[in-house]
């Protein structure tokens, strides 16, 4: 009579039973007497008697059936069995299906949830590297305006130098012109050494003209740094501003000035000269002179002269008393 065997979907029919083969989970063998089979049960199964319930399941047990019905019932039993163990397993094979469709949805799902998170990263990333590039050019920009600033402050600087140097010149220049005043007035006993003073004065008056005029112009290039300086820095440049226009106001000022200092010494220049002129037309017969009692006394010659005496009075000027 011929044998028919069944399996389930994964099992390996592996012949008689060898306690020296290494048998993988759902390898099927016979016993000896070939009456029994077993399927083993893990991997990694050498050694294992077939009697070891942990390494081995009897899917077929022959061994106490007499007659051939009884042997076909039994054998037809197992198969019955079997399939309920096959059904079973592939209920499980299905419910894990199941679990494992699950699990890939949900691992779809948190790969999406993660792509969608990436993206955003990589956005929010972006952003960061745009607003980084943003904030450096903006550092090169503020060291940029902060070196103009500091170039604006320096020209400024230089300028207020200037003016400083210009205003001392100024003042050496007065104190030039104070000092030939007093020359002229100390020497004003000679109307020739007067003159001469006076063109002095005349000349320091231009001098100082042309140094009050510079003097202008310094303060205009300093109001002229301050404005670069108001470019550069916005916050310091509403006071930088107002302190240019004052000085471009002093300017102005000293600038008005320097033409009536200049204007005054043209008038002293001219007053010299004719003083000078008055000098020689009155010096014919003048011998010498001399100062008695804070009056001046003019020597002159007895058959030209007609000067009695003369005296310098509190304000600078010569009283001459002529004889009529």
């Amino acid at each position: 009579m011929e044998k028919y065997l069944y399996y389930q979907v994964g099992e390996a029919w592996l012949g008689t039973y060898n306690s020296e083969t290494e048998y993988r989970n759902a390898a099927v063998v016979q016993d000896a007497a070939g009456l029994s089979i077993y399927r083993s049960l893990k991997s990694g199964n050498v050694g294992h008697p077939l009697t070891d319930q942990e390494w081995w399941f009897c899917i077929i047990d022959m061994s106490g059936i007499k007659s051939e019905s009884d042997r076909i019932a039994a054998l037809n039993e197992a198969i019955a069995n079997d399939e309920v163990l096959r059904v079973a397993a592939e209920t499980e094979r299905q419910n894990n299906e199941t679990a494992r469709q699950n699990a890939e949805a949900r691992r779809v799902e948190n790969e999406s949830d993660r792509q969608s998170a990436e993206t955003a990263r990589v956005t929010d990333e972006n952003l960061r590297r745009g607003n980084e590039t943003n904030r450096q050019l903006a550092e090169q920009q503020r060291a940029v305006n902060e070196q103009g600033r500091t170039d604006a402050e320096t020209r400024r600087v230089n300028a207020e130098n200037d003016r400083q140097s210009a205003e001392t010149q100024r003042q050496l220049n007065e104190t030039g012109r104070v000092n030939a005043e007093a020359a002229r007035v100390a020497q004003f006993a000679s109307d020739h050494t007067r003159a001469e003073a006076d063109h002095t004065r005349a000349e320091g008056d231009h001098a100082t003209a042309v140094t009050d005029h510079n003097t202008a112009g310094a303060d205009h290039t300093q109001a002229a740094a301050d404005h670069t300086l108001a470019e550069g820095d916005h916050a310091t440049a509403v006071t930088d501003h107002n302190t240019a226009v004052d000085d471009h106001a002093q300017a102005s000022a000293d600038h008005t000035r320097a033409e009536g200092d200049h204007a005054t010494a043209v008038t002293d220049h001219n007053t010299a000269v004719d003083d000078h002129a008055q000098v020689q037309a009155m010096n014919c017969g003048l011998i010498g002179l001399a100062v008695d009692d804070g009056e001046l006394v003019l020597t002159q010659n007895a058959e030209t002269g007609t000067v009695e005496s003369g005296t310098i009075t509190e304000d600078g000027d010569m009283e001459l008393v002529f004889n009529v």
